[in-house]
């Protein structure tokens, strides 16, 4: 059936929103100025996402209130070893006589390491990379002021992200040639190290996109 048009929103969880801080929800945060109204014309009504892997069917709805919440991916996120850095996608399809279809994905890279800025801490690994592979003296290099540097993860500290966090996490200084680079990064920010060969290029992430699409 010929679509006429593809609603998506994506978004990279961090570790709150998988469940993994200790609070036991698992959830997507929408941002305050994101409306995903295409894909949830309801709010608070369950909707059928199908996995665009396996097909099988997940009941997802966005709850509002205080915050802009995507729920019920509880299930989803523990059959498919979600995790702080894999991305969802959430598309809504649109047919002829305003049939609609809801599907579901997820985008775990295996060939990057996620990492958060803490302007006190450093950063954190998100996505459970092992670290050993920046470790100082490895063979990757990332272009930086205008040639390539070796780059490297530098141990700082174990601490709680929080004060009332329930557990603490390893720190590390981010480290390209001789210069420690933290403070090139805002407080909060996500930034991805992607791998191709022994090269590697360091961006700073987009944490969610919205997409609109008009006859696919």
């Amino acid at each position: 059936m010929k679509v006429l048009k593809s609603y998506q929103f994506i978004k990279k969880i961090n570790a709150t929103e998988v469940g993994q801080m200790g609070t036991n929800e698992t959830y997507i945060l929408v941002p305050s100025s994101t409306n995903v109204d295409e894909i949830f014309p309801e709010p608070n009504q369950i909707y059928k996402f199908k996995h665009k892997s396996t097909g099988k069917l997940y009941d997802i709805r966005l709850t509002v209130g205080r915050e802009q919440r995507i729920v019920g991916l509880g299930i989803f996120y523990r059959e498919n070893d979600a995790k702080a850095g894999s991305k969802i996608m959430l598309e809504r399809r649109i047919y002829p006589n305003n049939i609609s279809e809801h599907f579901i994905d997820i985008i775990t890279k295996e060939d990057s390491i996620v990492l958060q800025a803490s302007s006190s801490n450093g950063f954190r690994i998100l996505n459970e990379m092992e670290n050993s592979i920046l470790i100082p003296g490895n063979p990757y290099k990332t272009y930086y002021k205008s040639e390539y540097h070796p780059v490297y993860l530098e141990y700082s500290k174990t601490v709680k992200p929080r004060q009332n966090s329930p557990r603490a996490y390893d720190y590390y200084n981010l480290v390209i040639g001789t210069e420690m680079v933290n403070t090139n990064y805002a407080n909060g920010a996500i930034i991805e190290i992607i791998f191709r060969d022994d090269v590697c290029e360091i961006i700073e992430d987009i944490s969610y996109q919205k997409i609109d699409i008009e006859r696919v």
